[in-house]
């Protein structure tokens, strides 16, 4: 609570210095170029169908294990939602699924901490699974940390990466959520820089920076 605290002694706990700190971290922490925080994690999941150029008629594949505001804010944009079946060994959608869906972009949400690894017949994971050409974001709101030892970790499978940080996360900024990208998408993420409306306040930033 100290940087909490002293954040608030600062008199600066709007968007600033600390929400460009906590973002770096973030960057580190998961292996992302670029990151913008956001205020609420609906405005974190439109950035990120945005940046993948979702529109009206698009597919959008989802497991059914992903949270339910995936629904709103996908038919937001007109897109439209589409379940696949999920992997009993992962929890992740299932590849044969997602490549059979002609979906355009796959928003990829890993439960419990799960990964989407193969599994192999002596009962340990060996390798990320291959969704083929499809994009995918890749939500880690409930897997950030974990790792298949230095091999595999969770955030490397998207171009976009998104992490909800409310407060019952695995990290929490007392609410909000951030995107994170990699390649052409960091250049994309530049040109739509989100008002301060949107962007995380420092005081969250300050939390969620020390967890």
């Amino acid at each position: 609570m100290d940087s909490v605290l002293q954040t608030m002694v600062n008199e600066k706990i709007g968007p600033g210095e600390r929400a460009k700190a906590f973002v770096q971290v973030f960057n580190e922490t998961v292996g992302t170029s670029k990151a913008v925080a956001f205020r609420s994690y609906p405005d974190c999941l439109r950035s990120a169908l945005l940046l993948m150029d979702v529109k009206e008629g698009s597919r959008v594949a989802v497991s059914p294990l992903s949270p339910s505001i995936y629904k709103s804010v996908i038919e937001g944009l007109g897109a439209h939602i589409v379940y696949v079946d999920i992997d009993k060994e992962n929890g992740c959608p299932k590849v044969e699924s997602v490549l059979s869906s002609n979906a355009n972009v796959l928003m990829l949400f890993e439960p419990k901490g799960t990964l989407p690894l193969k599994y192999n017949e002596a009962s340990t994971y060996t390798e990320a699974v291959d969704y083929g050409e499809i994009p995918i974001i890749e939500d880690i709101s409930e897997s950030i940390g974990s790792s298949l030892g230095t091999e595999y970790k969770s955030g490397a499978m998207g171009g976009i990466v998104v992490c909800a940080m409310e407060e019952d996360g695995v990290v929490s900024a007392a609410g909000g959520a951030v995107l994170g990208t990699r390649g052409d998408y960091s250049a994309a993420l530049r040109s739509m820089v989100p008002s301060r409306y949107l962007r995380l306040p420092d005081l969250n930033a300050a939390l969620g920076a020390v967890q």
